[in-house]
């Protein structure tokens, strides 16, 4: 379940939160909801777990094999 509510900015605060979440391809509503959220996590870390971001895809290994 989840809980909406309005917030009020400074406008240059609003401004750049527009700039962060299109560079982002979301909107700002998003934006700032999740990082509220982040933010409450990291206050409160007993309560919540850690967040995952991305993919958690392995890192890339070299090939450290050479062909003479």
């Amino acid at each position: 379940m989840s809980d909406r509510f309005s917030i009020t900015l400074p406008e240059e605060i609003a401004a750049d939160l527009k700039i962060w979440a299109e560079s982002e391809g979301r909107n700002k509503a998003n934006l700032a909801g999740f990082l509220v959220e982040t933010a409450v996590r990291q206050r409160f870390p007993d309560k919540y777990p850690p967040m995952t971001v991305g993919f958690n895809k392995p890192p890339r290994q070299e090939n450290t094999t050479s062909s003479s």
